[in-house]
């Protein structure tokens, strides 16, 4: 398990959020995997620049967990999204975070975990 290890990964640049630029997500060479890194230590923000790039960035593997009560709660505010759903793009969002709660729970079934564990990056520098 590599939860609170330093590591290094190289990836290009897939999105950087627009709003803050605190995080971006780069797939790792060699891998369909998208990694969150988020700002931190040296990393004041990520630039819209580096979007298409290939950077390395130093950072510590962290895991954030959303228990299982908190999917039921997701669930349950969809069932009433569903159900107001009126047009095609309102019943497919319904159907993107449908599939993003079943693969939660496949995950959570395959893992034998009561939670769903996401893994990022807390960045602390980015390699020249």
């Amino acid at each position: 398990q590599q939860v609170g290890k330093e590591v290094a990964i190289t990836g290009t640049v897939t999105h950087v959020c627009r709003h803050s630029g605190k995080r971006c997500f780069i797939t790792a060479n060699g891998s369909d995997q998208t990694i969150r890194i988020e700002a931190g230590g040296e990393i004041e923000s990520f630039s819209q620049e580096l979007v298409g790039k290939e950077i390395t960035a130093k950072g510590i593997v962290r895991e954030q967990r959303i228990e299982e009560e908190k999917i039921e709660e997701r669930e349950k505010n969809l069932e009433t999204k569903k159900a107001e759903a009126e047009d095609e793009e309102a019943k497919g969002h319904c159907a993107s975070e449908q599939n993003s709660i079943d693969k939660m729970r496949q995950w959570m079934k395959d893992n034998g975990k009561d939670y769903y564990a996401i893994y990022y990056i807390e960045g602390l520098n980015l390699v020249e």
